[in-house]
């Protein structure tokens, strides 16, 4: 989660009496023998305060978030905003799953395959229902908003489950979609096609002459 100010504030304090974690700056923490790693977004705004650019850009914390995946070598799921800045981690091969979200539509689940044949999941998940502008407004939902489950098993991802809320009350709980991130070792291809022969033919005996 990112935001600023007054706004941000909340979410921190509200995340802390729940046991939950906002990443101010990129770190690892390891829940219930789960390993994340998080960065806030570098953008930022507010109902009265505009945009702003933070000291970084997507681009460096992308880079910063791979450099630190890779030197680990135990991150199970990175959570960042914009599924930009999780791009380059993703395909490094270095951790099984990013989550993201900004986009306010569901992407994914989406499987790539690093050069060491190790699976990454990417996923973003859709819109939170209101936030239109900074933060949401009001108490009611003004579109559908969704929340993921995310199953792990030895402290690796193996399913998703969006679930959408909707405005008029109702629930909708989508299909659990199993994910694999088991390494995929490549079968190298033959260099040659195998020699094949062609069945022989026999030509037709021709009549005898009357």
């Amino acid at each position: 989660m990112a935001s600023s100010g007054r706004a941000f504030d909340i979410a921190a304090t509200t995340c802390s009496a729940i046991g939950s974690t906002i990443a101010r700056q990129v770190g690892i923490v390891d829940v219930e023998g789960i390993r994340f790693l998080g960065y806030s977004d570098p953008r930022s705004s507010g109902l009265t305060a505009g945009w702003s650019q933070g000291s970084s850009s997507i681009t460096e914390q992308g880079r910063e978030l791979t450099e630190t995946a890779c030197e680990d070598g135990s991150v199970s799921t990175v959570v960042v905003h914009s599924p930009t800045t999780g791009e380059e981690v993703a395909k490094s091969g270095c951790v099984d799953l990013v989550l993201s979200g900004h986009l306010h539509v569901q992407r994914g689940p989406t499987v790539l395959t690093g050069e060491d044949g190790r699976r990454t999941v990417t996923f973003t998940n859709a819109s939170t229902g209101g936030a239109a502008f900074a933060f949401a407004l009001g108490s009611k939902l003004r579109r559908q908003a969704q929340t993921t489950l995310i199953t792990y098993r030895d402290g690796r991802p193996v399913g998703l489950q969006p679930v959408n809320f909707n405005p008029d009350g109702t629930i909708q709980v989508t299909p659990y979609v199993p994910v694999d991130v088991t390494s995929d070792p490549t079968t190298p291809a033959p260099t040659t096609a195998p020699a094949t022969t062609a069945p022989a033919t026999t030509a037709p005996t021709p009549p005898p002459a009357g």
